[in-house]
């Protein structure tokens, strides 16, 4: 489910967000404020720059792992935010944004036959008599994060070295 917050107070906006999330793999929540921190469980944030202050862009900037969404009359990209969009918009730029997050977060999620098999194999030797060494299965896992490490993005790099959850594409390779 991709988890979408609106800061926003424009009835216009709202309505043009309510159009666009039809899909019931969404949920969105919107307010007129935040005050203190912003929850990590949002995929995207989407800001109406007029609601902007000092406190929403410092919560803002502590989420690395929230992609940041300005909605501005201006059309300079906002700094601190990982994309602008210029008011007044089409709903087609929005929904084009949220099918972008969902294919990438389901990206994260999905498994090849391929690593299917290597995992029933690796479990599979772990119930046979002769079990491999916790040093031989530790040495393809170490393997095999690090390669799922460098193909992650930057901001989830970010969010896994501070120790959040977040999911991995791991290729189990001997």
């Amino acid at each position: 489910m991709i988890h979408i917050l609106l800061i926003n107070t424009n009835p216009v906006v709202s309505n043009l967000f309510t159009l666009c999330i039809k899909s019931t793999t969404m949920r969105l929540d919107e307010v007129t404020f935040v005050e203190g921190s912003i929850d990590d469980s949002y995929d995207i944030v989407f800001v109406d720059e007029a609601l902007g202050n000092t406190k929403l862009y410092k919560a803002l900037e502590k989420q690395e792992s929230i992609q940041k969404i300005c909605l501005s009359y201006k059309s300079k990209e906002v700094k601190g935010f990982d994309k602008t969009i210029q008011k007044p918009f089409l709903p087609l730029q929005v929904t084009e944004l949220l099918d972008k997050v969902t294919q990438k977060k389901n990206a994260l999620n999905v498994l090849n036959i391929e690593e299917i098999e290597t995992i029933k194999y690796l479990l599979d030797m772990e119930i046979q008599e002769e079990k491999p060494s916790k040093k031989s299965r530790d040495k393809v896992l170490k393997k095999s994060v690090k390669k799922a490490l460098k193909r992650m993005t930057k901001q989830q790099q970010n969010a896994f070295f501070k120790g959040k959850t977040i999911a991995l594409d791991i290729k189990l390779e001997e």
